[in-house]
């Protein structure tokens, strides 16, 4: 049994390492209830908005994921937390202060590396603090954290363009609450390191063993990081142009979409991951996966319907679904991966999923929209791309499962 003083302390480590993962990703989605505010005070096209909100916050982490990952496994990953918080403060002052779209994308460039690098190191955190039947739960606090900081921004953003008119004054007040979230964060401490026992190249060989089942699961996964990563950067446009919504009203909506779905689907998804490992295992998981995937195409059309009270309620039924699916496949992630090259691979998942999801999936949306008629036609891409990658992720996640049945022991 825990002692009451070390409950305690574990607690305010959660708390913690929480705090930060919801200030890293409040630092890469600021910009998401500006975008058409930016978009007219720089003259900029949907394309170079999209370039903004998808490569620009994507390549970062893509091109820094392996040594990121090998400084998670070799240093401490306390120490990489605080760096996070500090650097995400100058990004978002950097944001504010951008006077033309080349020093905006590099602003971005930099807080799209702070909300990415921190999933790794918090999953390589919590994996060492929580056994593998607990790692569900565990994974889901993290999601919630994430969706947390994507609510605040959407909402302190709309206020604060609301109160302030003008798009630098409201990123300057975007930025206020990242300083004491930097300051507390530097609380967090570095816990000892599970499952050590096996050396990096027979890690390497446990990794290759299940090739045949991590491919198409790494697939399924970056599929539902599209949907989500072309929601997180269309679906307020999507609102404001197709319903009409004012700033504040958009920003409204989807706060309370990415924070409600956010929750319910990652403590959802936790509760479901550790429940599938305890009955069946690594395959009763992965077909799991599959359900969700499946259960979530209908309502990857919401831009198709014809208000915005039941195209948004459809949209937060999606983004519970998706985030289910988020939850359920990072946890399985991470209790197949030996702990020597966790932050490694974690790290890799990281940017596998950037480069399609975030990199790509906002450009593909807004080719789409102009290839269908124009800024109009971003209701019907929007729900075109995140039908097609759920379909894809369904057949993925199948794929998978199969191959664990075959291959691996429950």
């Amino acid at each position: 049994m825990l002692s009451l003083a070390v409950l305690a302390s574990r607690r305010v480590q959660n708390a913690l390492l929480l705090v930060a993962v919801a200030a890293a990703t409040y630092v890469g989605n600021t910009l998401s209830p500006l975008e058409e505010a930016v978009g007219r005070g720089l003259a900029l096209s949907d394309n170079q908005v999209a370039v903004l909100q998808g490569p620009a916050l994507a390549f970062p982490m893509v091109l820094a994921a392996v040594a990121w990952g090998a400084l998670i496994d070799r240093s401490s990953r306390a120490r990489l937390i605080a760096i996070i918080g500090i650097v995400g403060v100058g990004a978002s002052l950097l944001t504010a202060v951008s006077s033309s779209y080349v020093a905006l994308l590099g602003a971005r460039c930099v807080a799209g590396w702070v909300q990415l690098a921190i999933i790794p190191v918090a999953l390589s955190l919590v994996a060492d603090v929580y056994p593998a039947e607990a790692r569900g739960r565990a994974t889901m606090w993290v999601n919630i954290a994430q969706s947390i900081g994507m609510a605040a921004a959407f909402a302190l953003g709309g206020f604060f363009l609301h109160l302030l008119e003008a798009w630098r004054a409201a990123m300057l007040g975007l930025s206020i609450p990242l300083i004491p979230a930097a300051v507390f964060t530097l609380g967090v401490r570095e816990p000892p390191r599970r499952e050590t026992e096996s050396s990096a190249a027979a890690s390497w060989q446990a990794v290759w063993s299940y090739r045949a089942t991590l491919a198409p699961l790494l697939i399924g996964i970056v599929m539902g990081q599209i949907a989500l990563w072309a929601d997180f950067i269309w679906a307020a446009p999507m609102l404001a142009r197709r319903f009409m919504l004012t700033p504040q009203a958009t920003g409204m909506v989807m706060a309370a979409g990415l924070l409600v779905s956010g929750v319910l689907g990652s403590l959802g998804g936790g509760v479901f991951a550790d429940w599938c490992h305890r009955q069946g295992g690594a395959s009763r998981t992965t077909f799991a996966l599959s359900a969700l995937s499946a259960a979530s195409i209908p309502s990857a059309l919401f831009g198709l319907l014809s208000s915005a009270g039941s195209a948004s309620l459809v949209l937060g039924i999606f983004l519970t679904l998706t985030n289910m699916l988020a939850v359920v496949g990072t946890s399985l992630f991470i209790v197949v991966i030996p702990n020597e090259l966790r932050g490694r691979s974690l790290a890799i998942l990281v940017a596998a999923c950037v480069l399609v999801g975030n990199g790509l999936a906002p450009l593909m949306v807004s080719w789409l929209a102009s290839q269908l008629g124009g800024a109009q036609q971003i209701s019907v891409a929007l729900s075109g791309i995140c039908a097609a990658a759920t379909v894809v992720a369904t057949v993925a996640f199948v794929i998978a499962g199969r191959s664990l049945c075959r291959h691996l022991p429950s």
